[in-house]
């Protein structure tokens, strides 16, 4: 097909003599060459101009070999490509005004910018430049030469819809790619597709250096896979509509690979299931500032191997069926620190649960629960060196649940202390707290009651328990009791339920009086199974 030019043969002349001897010249084409460009250049190449632009499609043709890439044929028998010193945009390589899957241009595009033309042996990044109103890609597995970078960003953000309902729509290989400002969407409702997956498994699992960010992905059922690599970062990118997984790590090396998340937003379809962020095994991670609604869990890890560092903070789950943080395992794997602070989590079954062994030598502290169904942090058997801070906690929940066993899991330090307000009318015994003591174990609890009878006068009371489990009854041992106006009656029920204290409250009414009104705050050492105010 030979190339309309839009100038006149006078503007032409007078393009001929202001540029003669320059390099390169600029025309305006109403088509992208796809076979041959018109003689009405003729006078350009003879010339000696040594690239020719199309300026209204910012296509920029070179001097080639007959073997280049996309090269396309001049009158008098010169050969020319879209030239490797720019990225290629892919409405350069033809066809896309008539074509409803971009997969063949995307080939043409990263077959043209990888190759040698001229003479530059680079892997070119191939440009979105949005000119139509979005793109379709009809075909699943268009994989970027190896270290290839994509840009919609000369569209502000360029739209692609993929169509299959299965396979992946854009694959990255190697390292030191950029993927940015592209909105990738699936249009089939029922899909099991993935939107962009980072590596290709073994063969480049140490590939470093990808950069994806100022992405909008939605409706995949994962929309990032990350399979190798490392040194990698993500973000800000908005996920809408996930299945299985907004972004899943699973390196082959369970323990290579660093990588960071910053500014992640990311919501499940509705009533999905999944997590916002599935990890399976790579190198240590930051994952911070995130927001993550709906699904099965915010985060969930479950190593197959190794052990990892991962830290948290700034994040925001709300939503997750099961948890906000999810640490698992499989196999033999661990994570081998894990840092949650200055987080928060809501709208949750459990917000932190440190389960199955799955973690070791882990702190919480300085985070947010809320509206949670059965307990704030959870901690399972073969968990060790678990540190909880202080947090603020749904107070109807219980705040921690320690279900460990073994004497050689529990070390480190669990921060059980809260104070629990109190305001009663009548003189009927109100309960506090129910505490669960573990079977063949004990702890220490300290409690103080401080407030005001109305009518008497204000009044403060320490007491220091010993709380034992012998596998069959509970006991309360009082260390020590003080007491500054004895205006309440305090009880320690061990008989009402089986392995549970129970502390009771009321106004002591041989004092008189009427309303009572204060504070009860408790802090406990030792082993306990958990403990919840009522």
């Amino acid at each position: 097909m030979f190339v309309r030019l839009l100038l006149t043969l006078a503007t032409i002349a007078s393009l001929a003599t202001v540029a003669r001897g320059a390099p390169a010249i600029y025309l305006t084409w109403s088509q992208i060459p796809t076979t041959t460009i018109s003689s009405e250049i003729q006078s350009f190449v003879t010339a000696g101009y040594a690239s020719v632009f199309d300026g209204g499609e910012g296509c920029e043709w070179t001097r080639a070999t007959v073997s280049a890439p996309g090269a396309v044929q001049s009158a008098d028998g010169a050969y020319w490509a879209l030239s490797r010193d720019s990225a290629i945009d892919i409405k350069c390589v033809g066809g896309l005004s008539t074509s409803s899957n971009i997969y063949s241009a995307l080939i043409a595009a990263s077959t043209i910018a990888k190759s040698e033309n001229p003479s530059i042996n680079s892997y070119g990044k191939i440009t979105l430049s949005g000119k139509h109103p979005y793109y379709q890609l009809g075909t699943a597995g268009f994989t970027t030469a190896n270290g290839q970078s994509i840009s919609g960003c000369d569209a502000a953000s360029s739209t692609i819809e993929f169509t299959p309902a299965s396979g992946t729509a854009l694959t990255v290989m190697g390292g030191g790619n950029i993927i940015e400002c592209m909105i990738l969407t699936a249009k089939n409702a029922t899909n099991t597709a993935t939107g962009l997956q980072l590596g290709i498994g073994e063969s480049d699992q140490y590939a470093g250096g990808r950069h994806v960010r100022d992405l909008s992905i939605s409706g995949f059922d994962t929309a990032i896979d990350s399979r190798s690599g490392g040194a990698w970062t993500l973000g800000p990118v908005s996920i809408y509509g996930f299945g299985s997984a907004a972004v899943k790590i699973d390196n082959p090396n369970a323990d290579h690979g660093d990588w960071s998340i910053s500014g992640l937003t990311a919501s499940s379809k509705s009533g999905g299931h999944g997590a916002g962020i599935e990890w399976i095994g790579s190198g240590g991670a930051k994952i911070g500032f995130t927001k993550i609604i709906g699904g099965d869990y915010g985060f969930l890890s479950r190593p197959s191997g190794g052990t990892v560092d991962l830290q948290f903070f700034g994040d925001s789950i709300e939503g997750g069926n099961i948890a906000c943080w999810m640490f698992d395992r499989q196999g033999s794997g661990i994570v081998g620190l894990a840092t949650i602070v200055g987080s928060e989590c809501a709208n949750a079954q459990t917000g932190i649960d440190f389960s199955n062994g799955g973690v070791g030598s882990s702190l919480a502290m300085g985070n947010a629960f809320n509206i949670l169904g059965s307990q704030n942090i959870h901690i399972g058997p073969g968990a060790n060196n678990i540190v909880v801070g202080p947090n603020v906690y749904d107070t109807s929940k219980p705040d921690i649940v320690d279900d460990r066993v073994g004497f050689d899991d529990e070390w480190g330090d669990l921060h059980r202390a809260q104070t629990h307000p109190f305001n009663f009318v009548n003189d009927t015994y109100a309960t506090m707290w129910k505490i669960d003591e573990t079977s063949y174990r004990g702890a220490h609890i300290e409690i103080v009651y401080e407030g005001v009878v109305q009518g008497l006068s204000s009044f403060v009371r320490t007491d220091k328990i010993d709380l034992l489990n012998d596998g069959t009854t509970i006991v309360a041992d009082f260390v020590d009791s003080n007491t500054v106006g004895s205006y309440i009656d305090v009880v320690y029920d061990t008989s009402t339920a089986a392995g549970s204290l129970i502390v009771k409250l009321r106004r002591n009414q041989s004092f008189g009086g009427t309303h009572l009104a204060g504070t009860a705050s408790i802090a406990i050492k030792g082993k306990m199974r958990q403990y919840v105010a009522q």
